[in-house]
């Protein structure tokens, strides 16, 4: 069965399963800052696609992930101006 489920549904359920709670976006940003050029580009990518494609959310799903999203991209874009 194949895993549906995007990069910070996937984080936050293995963040569950071994610390025993979610990762705030900055936690996040960190473990994602460990992830190669390329592979970060990807999940930006394929969140976005799953963004637009979600439909409507609730204005506290929408929230949560833009708090996540903004942190990824920040996270990205510095390490882009280290070139890393």
């Amino acid at each position: 069965m194949e895993d549906t489920r995007n990069y910070i549904e996937q984080t936050q359920a293995r963040a569950r399963a071994i610390e025993g709670k979610d990762l705030s976006p900055q936690e996040m940003a960190e473990r994602f800052a460990k992830s190669g050029f390329n592979d970060r580009v990807d999940i930006l990518d394929r969140l976005d696609r799953d963004l637009a494609a979600s439909g409507e959310l609730s204005i506290r799903e929408a929230t949560e992930l833009r708090q996540y999203l903004g942190a990824l991209r920040g996270t990205h874009h510095a390490l882009r101006k280290v070139d890393r």
